[in-house]
């Protein structure tokens, strides 16, 4: 990484670099109240009692992340996962189980490496950086198979409306602009 720009001065050393970037990050972040907002909408709430975390939802889970060698907090990546994917699958199904029927994750799953991410312009700004928060991959492929439950649950109960595109596999905010110039070309704008 390149010196970055500290009031007006180059910072040179990781440390100091790192202070620097944590500095910046920590502007953006909002501290969470604890209260959660009212829905308008009448939800049906998603049912995560059926949660399954077999070990062939596991071996799935883990082969649909890219083989990468960036690693977690654990100091273990995608791709050593991936290497022992067919022995660790069960006993990854077992630990996946107990932790959502007790309702506690292991402590190490809720730490989180930070790296910083340059976006554009000047590589010495600070400013120029997004954090990346690397968890555990145990975590992440737990919550890969949470969140499949929870979106099959919103599009089985048609939650999700038809105009969303952000944020949704195959519903690119490039293809929400196609369907947005098709409208407007359609209706004569």
């Amino acid at each position: 990484m390149p010196p970055l720009c500290s009031h007006g001065e180059l910072v040179c050393s990781d440390l100091d670099k790192a202070n620097v970037l944590n500095k910046t990050f920590v502007q953006h972040f909002v501290k969470d109240n604890d209260c959660i907002p009212r829905s308008s909408i009448d939800l049906i709430p998603p049912d995560l009692s059926d949660v399954s975390f077999t070990p062939d939802a596991v071996l799935l889970a883990i082969t649909s992340f890219k083989k990468s060698k960036s690693i977690g907090p654990d100091n273990f990546s995608s791709y050593y996962y991936n290497e022992i994917k067919y022995q660790i699958c069960k006993p990854l199904s077992v630990i996946f189980t107990a932790s959502y029927k007790s309702g506690c994750l292991p402590a190490s799953w809720k730490l989180s490496r930070v790296v910083p991410i340059y976006k554009k312009g000047n590589a010495a700004d600070p400013e120029n950086y997004r954090p990346i928060a690397m968890t555990s991959f145990p975590c992440r492929v737990m919550e890969k198979i949470i969140k499949g439950h929870m979106l099959a649950h919103v599009w089985e109960n048609n939650i999700i409306l038809s105009d969303q595109y952000g944020f949704l596999q195959g519903r690119s905010t490039s293809l929400m602009h196609l369907k947005l110039l098709d409208d407007w070309t359609m209706d004569g704008y």
